[in-house]
């Protein structure tokens, strides 16, 4: 009686050790139970809005097989189906070729009237936010002859996405004429080139999103941020995930040029003619010695009555040593406007700084410029926006 007593519990223990594998093994078997995919097949016709074929009955996720075989005359077929949602629910929507080789179909997605467009991609997969009464067509196209599988996925927002543009050197926040792009990836090079969204830095060079450019939350998946800023080297992120609910935080490092420059430009030059004095600012952006030469090229368009164009140098020129990171050197330079400028012509004034190891001019380190116009019934030259400034410089360079 005495062994019996010493081995029930052990007997029990033995019986709660199988007990919680049991429990542990259907667990597993709950975890990888395969998700049920309502799947069908396109049927003709279906190539109008009209004639969408209609699931509004199915269930989500849903998974379709189609084809899409030019018309004869045409050279293109559409196929168009309607679709019903929960309102305010996110939706994954994709389109993929049976030929990796091929294009993906394009995808667009439009109001159940398909009277307004609600949201395009080109070939890409796209998020929708359902619009409020459920209903939506999806619609595709090629040019080609194709079988496509068409997928819609019920998925979920993040929280936030924040970048911090920096210096990849220094670290320091980069928020002057800067500008980032968020990218949603589906594949492992983030090949889709169009950005869900996009930001400007405030003060600080930070950017948060919650939303494409669209006002669609962002779902979850990978992302990466792209950031540009005059004077620096596009940077860009590895490609990272966000989570449900999730607020991720990147930096978006920027290498800056060797040489950044700054101009404090001259204004109001009267129409009487007069001299234009700025001053310009060389920075060094590299953790080593900037050697160089420092020279300023006035660009003038439309000065004369002949509508002439002219190029000059200016004959002050430096030569300048910054022997560490941000080391800064302020310069002057000066020229004269003549008299009676004719209305609507203007003079871009850039200035190049170039290493002297090598030919400076083959050797650009940094260049920024600044521009002067002379608006029509304007008695003065005066500095022009730098937006229209910069649309002008790239028509002239192209």
């Amino acid at each position: 009686m005495k062994h019996q007593a010493h081995y029930l519990p052990h007997l029990f223990a033995e019986g709660l050790k199988r007990l919680f594998a049991l429990l542990f093994l259907l667990s597993l078997m709950w975890l990888i139970t395969p998700i049920s995919v309502q799947a069908s097949t396109e049927v003709e016709p279906n190539d109008t809005c009209q004639t969408a074929q209609d699931f509004t009955g199915a269930s989500l996720p849903f998974s379709l097989s189609g084809q899409i075989t030019p018309i004869p005359g045409v050279g293109t077929e559409e196929d168009y189906f309607k679709f019903e949602g929960t309102s305010g629910a996110l939706v994954k929507i994709d389109v993929k070729s049976a030929d990796p080789t091929t294009l993906n179909p394009y995808l667009y997605v439009f109001d159940e009237s398909c009277n307004q467009s609600i949201k395009y991609t080109g070939s890409s997969p796209l998020i929708l936010t359902v619009p409020q009464n459920g209903k939506f067509i999806v619609y595709t196209w090629a040019s080609g002859s194709q079988n496509y599988t068409l997928t819609i996925t019920p998925t979920n927002a993040i929280g936030s996405i924040t970048g911090n543009v920096i210096d990849a050197i220094t670290g320091q926040p980069i928020a002057n004429n800067a500008i980032a792009f968020l990218y949603r990836c589906y594949d492992s090079t983030c090949s889709d080139l169009n950005p869900v969204a996009s930001q400007v830095p405030n003060s600080q060079g930070i950017v948060t999103f919650t939303q494409e450019d669209d006002l669609t939350s962002l779902a979850v998946g990978n992302y990466k941020i792209i950031g540009y800023s005059d004077q620096y080297e596009a940077g860009e992120t590895p490609q990272f995930f966000v989570a449900k609910n999730q607020n991720k935080q990147v930096d978006v490092p920027l290498k800056s040029y060797p040489a950044r420059v700054s101009v404090k430009g001259c204004n109001n030059i009267p129409g009487t003619g007069g001299k234009c004095k700025f001053s310009v600012t060389v920075t060094n952006g590299k953790a080593k010695a900037l050697d160089a030469m420092v020279w300023s090229v006035v660009n003038g368009y439309g000065v004369n009555i002949l509508g002439q164009s002219t190029q000059f140098q200016l004959q002050q020129d430096y030569d300048i040593l910054l022997p560490k990171l941000g080391n800064t050197k302020t310069l002057n330079f000066e020229f004269n406007v003549p008299a009676g400028v004719r209305d609507n012509a203007y003079f871009y004034v850039n200035t190049y700084v170039g290493g002297v190891k090598r030919n400076p001019n083959f050797n650009i380190k940094g260049e920024y410029g600044f521009s002067l116009e002379k608006l029509p019934n304007n008695t003065a030259l005066t500095i022009m926006p730098e937006r229209r400034a910069a649309k002008l410089r790239h028509h002239h360079r192209n």
